[in-house]
């Protein structure tokens, strides 16, 4: 009888003693990897650095990348597809905005020109950034996602 009260009272001492440190225990990571950040927070049209978005094309794994003044890329390339020699795409899931992937493709033009299409969705938000291209000028547009997923 008194080895079970004795064990009883050992694993409720241990059990207070993990709790504390748990609680008093800092976070794992630093206070940007908690924050909560929409695609609504960027500007409504910036420009993109299509030498760092070409870039991306020859990495693997964890990349972080300026694509522009206002936004740089981190995340983990999860996809990589090349339908022929002409045509790569890429799937980056992005470490610094939760639920959001971006996907890039790089297509050689017959005149041996590059051009690229993308865009950034992040799951449960309405708006998205779109890759558009304008007399040779990239930058990322911020649209409804409705307008992404109907094309």
């Amino acid at each position: 009888m008194i080895n079970r009260i004795v064990a009883g009272c050992m694993a409720f001492c241990m059990l207070s003693i993990t709790n504390g440190k748990a609680q008093t225990s800092p976070l794992s990571g630093t206070a940007s990897n908690f924050k909560q950040v929409s695609l609504r927070q960027f500007p409504a049209t910036f420009d993109c650095n299509t030498a760092e978005i070409d870039r991306l094309f020859v990495l693997s794994g964890h990349v972080t990348s300026r694509i522009s003044p206002a936004f740089t890329l981190n995340g983990e390339i999860i996809a990589k597809v090349s339908q022929d020699k002409e045509v790569q795409s890429l799937n980056i899931r992005l470490s610094d905005l939760v639920g959001a992937t971006a996907t890039f493709s790089r297509i050689k033009m017959d005149n041996g020109t590059i051009r690229y299409t993308g865009y950034i969705l992040q799951l449960h938000d309405t708006e998205a950034l779109i890759l558009k291209n304008e007399n040779g000028r990239y930058f990322f547009i911020r649209e409804s996602q409705k307008t992404v997923l109907a094309d």
